[in-house]
């Protein structure tokens, strides 16, 4: 595929490494501007001799579209949750906070989300975000007066742009600027994207498959950092793993929201990687190193469209279901459940007494988290099967194999049993805890 990168040369590391990473299978050509005005003059009469062209942002690619006619496939890079956190990490490492931030180019939704989910506050007077209109030859200019002003008169300290013009007008005036710059990863997978879209422009289909990722992040899985920059970490650490993951398919990743992310792939890709039916790396991998739910919806097809149905149609199947597990919807009524492998185990990155108990006992990580995360919230270690299998939701006779097991390795002592006043039945038996 010949192909051409639009771009401010700040973004040119990052964008030639993952053009190398394609070991020559693409013709790339690079096309520097200083103003992303610059970029429609940049390919006016050009454009033929690209398959496609890759945009930095929305501002060069919607500018472009309204000043020529697009004659060859376009694409942008977006404005990706991970390249805010990278930003933010880089804020946070020279001693500023968020309410120091003035941020333009990306969704204040997107933003919100992202802080949320890292448990940090996020009305709209703690931080300020400029979005504009990306097609206003202006958009510079004024993105610039509003961050000045928030410095003025809102004492901001720091700002967070995508902009190359605004990131140089501003670093002239003493202004303290994070340039959001691509990841290496977020730029492989568009350089994929726009293959993909090449492709289907060409006529050249394949069986497309998608997975759609979803993290159910609860209050009581917040509790676990002690701080919103660790949450922070662990956030990206998920998203690290699901581009690294994504490379493998040669596949594409769209985050959604702060919660959910897509990878789009060929069906070949991932029947070479793995047979999906016995195991999914992605679903073990995630499920034993992160005490989170995760719900995956996976759905194949002929066509984007169809492909995205069906692994939405399997997400809602598998969100009717408790813990972590996936499905595999590969027809219109034939799909399969997926559920993670009990015995994978490895590098998780959080507590390492949740590890090394999860590895005694055989359990995913995520079942002693859960437990453990009860005893926390009801600030005491004594409890029966019932109440535990109720908050585990499973059934007791579940519930009691899994207390065996924590009792065989020491990590559960029998202190007694629970006699009620009127009651029948076996008495339940009262067990502490030591985890």
């Amino acid at each position: 595929m010949k192909m051409a990168f639009i771009i401010p040369e700040d973004y040119y590391s990052a964008c030639k490494k993952a053009a190398d990473s394609f070991e020559g299978t693409h013709e790339v050509e690079f096309c520097f501007y200083k103003d992303y005005k610059e970029a429609p003059f940049i390919i006016d009469g050009r454009q033929k001799r690209w398959d496609g062209i890759l945009f930095a942002g929305k501002a060069p690619y919607y500018y472009s579209l309204k000043k020529i006619k697009k004659e060859t496939v376009w694409s942008f890079f977006p404005s990706e949750e991970s390249t805010f956190l990278r930003a933010l990490i880089l804020a946070f490492n020279q001693g500023f906070g968020i309410t120091d931030l003035s941020v333009d180019s990306y969704h204040r939704k997107m933003v919100e989300g992202a802080l949320s989910d890292i448990g940090i506050p996020c009305g709209r007077d703690v931080f300020s975000i400029y979005r504009g209109d990306v097609t206003s030859q202006a958009y510079n200019d004024h993105a610039v007066e509003f961050h000045i002003k928030e410095i003025e008169k809102e004492h901001k300290r720091i700002v967070i742009t995508r902009l190359n013009t605004v990131e140089k007008i501003l670093k002239g005036e003493g202004v303290r600027t994070i340039h959001a710059l691509p990841t290496f990863d977020m730029v492989r997978s568009q350089i994929i994207f726009l293959q993909k879209l090449v492709w289907e422009t060409k006529g050249n289909l394949d069986n497309y498959l998608m997975i759609a990722v979803e993290v159910q992040i609860t209050a009581e899985n917040a509790m676990m950092y002690s701080d919103e920059y660790q949450r922070m970490i662990h956030r990206n650490n998920i998203l690290t793993y699901i581009y690294e993951y994504a490379q493998k398919l040669q596949g594409v990743v769209s985050e959604i929201s702060q919660k959910e992310v897509h990878i789009i792939t060929q069906k070949k890709f991932i029947e070479v990687q793995e047979n999906i039916f016995d195991e999914f790396e992605l679903l073990n991998h995630l499920t034993a190193r992160f005490p989170y739910t995760f719900k995956i919806g996976i759905g194949s097809g002929s066509t984007l469209l169809e492909t995205k149905r069906r692994a939405m149609k399997a997400a809602m199947r598998v969100a009717q279901y408790e813990g972590s597990n996936a499905y595999y919807l590969f027809g219109e009524d034939a799909g399969q459940f997926i559920l993670p492998s009990v015995n994978e185990v490895k590098e998780y990155t959080g507590d390492e007494q949740l590890l090394y108990i999860a590895r005694q006992c055989g359990f995913n990580v995520e079942t002693v988290y859960r437990i453990q995360m009860y005893l926390h919230k009801k600030q005491k270690n004594i409890f029966t099967s019932k109440e535990l299998a109720e908050h585990m939701k499973i059934n007791i006779r579940s519930m009691n194999r899994i207390l065996e097991k924590l009792e065989e390795k020491g990590f559960v002592n029998v202190i007694g049993q629970e006699i009620a006043a009127g009651k029948k039945g076996r008495p339940g038996r009262l067990l502490k805890f030591d985890i």
